[in-house]
């Protein structure tokens, strides 16, 4: 459950530090492409999903923790895309624009066992201790 806490709380804290620099670049354009906001979408729940496994501890990680620990942001995200994008717009407009966030909870799912623990509380600790 720790892990899981740890895991969600990260991918949501990058998720929302990134978003604000994407829709920061975003503001300054005139136009904006479907295309374009559909690959942000994916490379955004690709690094949500992907800081939430590497916080937590890599000897626990197995595929299916993998994809509840760093898959749960981009997979909760990516439904409220849907539901909301199918209320405007019809089902299959919300299926294509909330199928995006669900390639990082994949990406994780395969690759998230080798993936390094990063873990900088524990760095911290160490570093006072060893004054």
């Amino acid at each position: 459950m720790k892990n899981l806490l740890l895991g969600w709380a990260a991918g949501l804290t990058s998720l929302i530090i990134a978003g604000a620099g994407m829709s920061a670049t975003l503001a300054g354009s005139a136009t904006t492409e479907t295309q374009r906001l559909s690959f942000a979408a994916m490379v955004l729940g690709c690094y949500a999903a992907i800081v939430g496994v590497i916080v937590t501890e890599r000897s626990d990680r197995t595929r299916l923790r993998c994809l509840l620990w760093g898959g749960g942001v981009p997979v909760l995200v990516g439904w409220v895309t849907t539901l909301v994008v199918t209320v405007d717009a019809g089902l299959g407009a919300g299926l294509v624009a909330g199928s995006p966030w669900l390639v990082g909870p994949l990406l994780v799912t395969l690759i998230g066992r080798r993936l390094p623990g990063f873990h900088p509380y524990r760095w911290i600790r160490d570093r006072l201790d060893n004054r």
